[in-house]
Formats: structure tokens, sequence, C-alpha cells
């Protein structure tokens, strides 16, 4: 491995943790000089290992580019990263479909997204070959949205359950999952889930607070009880919410919010 691709990972891995902290413009910054650098590379030795650091970072992109609420820029470079993973001849995995179905959902359409989250929990089992007991079955990809999606609260708590715990510091995925939970819950016309949620929003998440874009959305969903939304407008403020990251701007050729 020489330096020029030293650098590129050194770029890429920057971009990596800065989207799942909530930067996504450092994150954007940071993986353009990786994919310059892959570019030089792949064009001296045509290697295709290098077309895989490409499809990664491009999925990178396209995920920050989801957490602004820019769902046309995010189909740009998930259509790149697919064309990326073809060359490196390679299989899309869930992270493709799970990306796919957010910009679905983002636009508005709910109904194509839920077949594509389903996509993507298929595809961790069959491409990413991650354990399918009915354990891990609650937390593969996909599960999480597709549950806030048809309204499945109790399968959102068991599997917060699974990664998380209110005496644990919180992971990437446990926060996601704590978010995608307390959303589906506060949901829920049911007075169990409405209890839980308050429940949930009202304990102290260590680590929550290390994880920017999820910190924000956590505290948004923890006020939602007290703003007392009809029940059309409260549907239409969680999808704002666990669509569009708060900290981000709107896509400006963009007229519908998930």
């Amino acid at each position: 491995m020489d330096l020029l691709e030293v650098a590129a990972r050194v770029h890429q891995h920057r971009a990596w943790l800065s989207v799942h902290q909530g930067y996504s413009a450092h994150a954007l910054s940071e993986a353009a000089k990786a994919l310059d650098l892959l570019d030089v590379i792949w064009n001296e030795t045509g290697e295709q290992r290098i077309k895989r650091r490409s499809w990664e970072t491009r999925l990178v992109c396209s995920l920050a580019h989801l957490n602004c609420g820019r769902p046309t820029s995010a189909a740009i470079f998930l259509n790149q990263a697919t064309q990326a993973c073809e060359q490196a001849r390679g299989l899309v995995g869930s992270e493709h479909y799970r990306q796919q179905a957010s910009i679905l959902m983002q636009i508005g359409s709910e109904e194509e997204a839920l077949k594509q989250f389903r996509v993507a929990t298929s595809a961790a089992i069959e491409v990413d070959r991650l354990p399918s007991d009915r354990e891990h079955a609650l937390v593969l990809p996909g599960v999480r949205q597709a549950a806030f999606i048809e309204g499945e609260w109790e399968k959102a708590r068991e599997a917060l359950e699974v990664v998380a715990a209110p005496a644990a510091t919180l992971s990437v995925a446990g926060a996601s999952h704590l978010t995608w939970a307390l959303a589906t819950a506060l949901d829920s016309d049911s007075p169990s889930a409405q209890q839980w949620a308050v429940k949930i929003a009202s304990q102290r998440w260590d680590g929550l607070e290390r994880r920017v874009h999820q910190s924000a959305v956590f505290f948004l969903l923890s006020i939602t009880p007290l703003l007392k939304l009809s029940t059309s407008v409260l549907h239409r403020w969680l999808r704002w919410v666990m669509g569009v990251n708060p900290l981000g701007a709107s896509d400006p050729d963009r007229s519908v919010r998930g």
C-alpha cells in the first residue's frame, strides 16, 4: 500500500466517523479528498480493491446528503456507488438498499420505501452474511425503519432492548435504535406505547451526547409529547424529525419532506 492509498484511507475513515457524528459537511469534504486520491490510484493501477474503496466512500457521501435532507444529491452518489460496486465485481449489500429506502422515505414514498427496507434486511442475511437468529433478526438493517412505517412499536422496543440499556454507553447502532424506537412509540395511538415513550425520553442515555446527530433527534423526540400535536401533524412531525437532520440544510429543489 503506497502513501497515496494510505492518505485516501485516512480521509475515508475521517469521512465515515464524521457522518456518523452528524458532521455532514466535514464528511463530504473528507470524502471528496479520498475520492480524488482514489481516482488517481485507479488510473495508475486499475486494481478492483481501489474501486471498492471508491464504492464505500460514495456510500458515505450519499448518507451525508441524506442526513441533511437532500435526497436528490444522495441518489446521485448512491448511483455512483452502485457503478463502482459493479466495477469492483462486488455484490450490492444491505447499506445500498437501506439508503435507497431512505431516499424514497424522504420524498414521501413510504410504501416503496418499506419494500426497500425489507430488501435491505434480506441482503443483510444473504449478502452481508449477518446472523439471522431471532435476537439478531430484530437489529438487522432495515428492521427498525420498517417497524416505524408499519407502526410496530413493540418490535422497535424489543430491538432497542437487544442493543442498548440506560446504564450502558450507547454505540452508534444503539443510538440509532433508540431514536427509531422512540419515534415509533410516539407515532402509536396505544396508551402503553405513549407511556413507554415518555419513560424512555426521560431516561439518561450515557454516550448519547457524543452522537451529535442522534442527540439532536432524541431531543426533538423527547419534547414531542409537550407539543400536544394533533394526530395528523404528529405524523408529519415525526417523519420530518426522522427523515431530515435537524442540523443540516434542506434540499432547495425538494418540496416534500418524508
